[in-house]
Formats: structure tokens, C-alpha cells, sequence
């Protein structure tokens, strides 16, 4: 079901099916009911049931959910498997920055699941709004980069964008089908300030329409870039985790640098972001993210390069780090 706001008109979106949402949370103990209906092969339903949740030699990262995949044509039983476990956050968990786009656009289905086929067990991706209210994956604001149409999405609908082709004969990917696509993934969602607000309260009705919203909390973990939209979102998703927003960042970071951490701002609960380097000085040490966790706040290891700077983040102590690259463990070099 496509995401759209309340109240808008000109929607082209399908309607809603009968009967119970497909995303439905469907029982107290975070069991979860999903319908698969896109690009799924059984065989990754089969890693679902070995409890890999789509990734090969991830033995750490369970989940709790029940997977549908829909009966064929032909009338025989829909196939369902149930994964046990727990959505349980593996230390460190990998994010897919965009997916991994060395051979696919950023932010397609296709870079994303490469990723997952690499082992990712999160990926990140951005949202922006349609006009017609429709959540868009898409890091720029216009589609110039990655389609060579300079026109912004805000002012196109989502059937305009569903017929546009990206490069490799790609297509642009909707919040609804990216959760369709990827149930059993961690989501890092940043939501671009540009209609931050009506992205909100989009992302909000659909959750709601959809008994969606434990799921979202659950699986996904949320960077705003403006601080009135973050106390927005945190009004309608109180639980959800959120990152530090770049200044915060920035001030944590120069504390840690100058050994006055009473001046880093650090806020337990949130997450914050520090970068391979500042200059000359190394950002990847264990005392810094040793003193981020002791004032409650977690951590994530933003693009490292190198193959050094991966070791260095694993070395670290990192809650989470961001790639372009490949996963890597200690001792091993890095595709970036």
C-alpha cells in the first residue's frame, strides 16, 4: 500500500486491500506477519528460516518474525516460515550506506539487496516526500545524479516516478516496497529536512493504517537534520533511537579530542557519529567510544575508507558503522 497523507487528493496510489493491513503486527510477542510479494526467491525464505534473516554466515543476527509468502496462481498453499529469536542488535551492526552501489544505483532495490547478499544487516537509506504525499528513497533533491532529469521529486508524483527509468534501467524504490522488500533488515532512515514535516506525518499514517508502528520502532533508527522535526517524530515515536545531529557531533567530538568530556553534551540515548579522522587526530579510539557509552550514548563509526580505518573501527568498541564498503573482520583488509 503506498504511503500517502491524509486529506490529499490527487493520490494515484493502489487502494487499500480488504480485510487485515498485510503489515500488520500480529501478536504481543513481537511475532510478525509479513507478506512477501517482490523480487523473493524461496531460497531467501529459507534463509529466513534458518534464522540468517537473508544473511549468509550471520548466525548472530535473529529475528522474531513470521514471513508469508503468497499462494500462486495455480491455487497450491501459500509457503510460510517463522524465524525465532529475537530483534536482537548485533555489536557491531553493519549499515549499507545507500546499499552497496559499486555495480547498482544508490538507494535501488537492486543496491540493497546486494548488500543483504553480502551479509549486511542494516541498511540505510534516505527519505523525501512526493508531492502526492508518497515516501521516495532518494538522497538529492532532484533526480539529476541518478537519472539525469534535473527536476525535483517534491513536485513530481509517484506514478511520474514509478516511469522514470535510473541508470542500468533501474527504478526508484517507496518506503512501502523497501520494507516490502527487506522485512527482516535494520533500517537506518535519514530524513531529508526539505518536507522533514510532511515526511513525518506521512511516515506516521501509514505506520498507522498498517499497525506498523512496532515494527518501525523496532527495526529502524532515525537521523534529522533539524531539531524541531527530530521533537516532532519523538512525539509521535517516543521509543524510537535517534542519532545526534551534526553539531552535536562535532561538539562531542572536539571534547573528546581536548579531554574535557563534561563539555561533549553527551545524551544517553542517543547516537553519535564520529568520523575516521579530524584533521590529523585519529577518531577511532577506544577511550572515545569507551566515554560515550559511560554517559549512555551509543555510537556509530561513519564511513571509514580504508582498509586500516574498518580494523580501526572494530578495534574501537563501535555499536554500528557505516560503509560503502564491504563487511569486514579484524585481520581483514576492506573493499571501500
Amino acid at each position: 500500500m503506498p504511503l500517502e497523507i491524509p486529506g490529499q487528493e490527487d493520490n494515484p496510489g493502489r487502494p487499500p486491500a480488504a480485510g487485515p493491513s498485510p503489515y500488520s503486527n500480529r501478536a504481543v510477542e513481537s511475532r510478525f506477519r509479513f507478506p512477501l510479494t517482490r523480487s523473493l526467491p524461496i531460497d531467501t525464505i529459507r534463509n529466513v528460516d534458518n534464522q540468517r534473516c537473508f544473511v549468509q554466515n550471520r548466525p548472530d543476527l535473529r529475528c522474531r518474525t513470521t514471513v508469508s509468502v503468497p499462494a500462486p496462481e495455480n491455487g497450491s498453499c501459500a509457503e510460510e516460515r517463522s524465524v525465532q529469536g529475537e530483534w536482537r542488535r548485533p555489536r557491531p551492526l553493519w549499515f549499507s550506506h545507500r546499499g552497496y552501489h559499486e555495480t547498482a544505483v544508490e538507494n535501488t532495490e537492486a543496491a540493497f539487496r546486494a548488500a543483504v547478499e553480502m551479509g549486511f544487516p542494516g541498511l540505510e537509506t534516505d527519505l523525501r516526500l512526493t508531492r502526492d504525499g508518497q515516501i521516495v528513497l532518494l538522497h538529492d533533491a532532484t533526480l539529476a545524479r541518478v537519472a539525469g532529469i534535473d527536476r525535483e521529486v517534491a513536485g513530481m508524483t509517484r506514478r511520474e516516478l514509478e516511469g522514470i527509468r535510473l541508470r542500468n534501467g533501474e527504478r526508484l524504490l517507496f518506503f512501502d516496497t523497501f520494507v516490502e522488500a527487506f522485512p527482516a533488515s535494520f533500517w537506518l532512515l535519514d530524513v531529508k529536512p526539505e518536507g522533514g514535516d510532511a515526511t513525518i506525518a506521512a511516515l506516521e499514517g501509514w505506520c498507522a493504517r498498517n499497525d506498523f508502528t512496532d515494527r518501525l520502532v523496532a527495526q529502524g533508527s532515525f537521523l534529522f537534520w533539524r531539531r524541531n522535526q527530530e521533537a516532532a517524530f519523538k512525539r509521535r515515536f517516543p521509543t524510537a533511537r535517534c542519532y545526534a545531529r551534526r553539531g552535536e557531533c562535532i561538539r562531542t567530538a572536539i571534547a573528546l579530542l581536548l579531554r574535557v568530556p563534561v563539555f561533549s553534551g553527551i545524551e544517553a540515548g542517543r547516537i553519535y557519529a564520529l568520523p575516521p579522522r579530524i584533521g590529523p587526530a585519529t577518531m577511532f579510539r577506544a577511550p572515545f567510544v569507551h566515554e560515550i557509552h559511560r554517559r549512555g550514548g551509543e555510537t556509530i563509526a561513519f564511513l571509514p575508507q580504508t582498509p586500516q580505518e574498518h580494523r580501526a573501527a572494530l578495534r574501537a568498541g563501535f555499536d554500528e558503522i557505516l560503509t560503502n564498503g564491504r563487511i569486514v573482520t579484524e585481520g581483514e583488509g576492506a573493499e571501500s
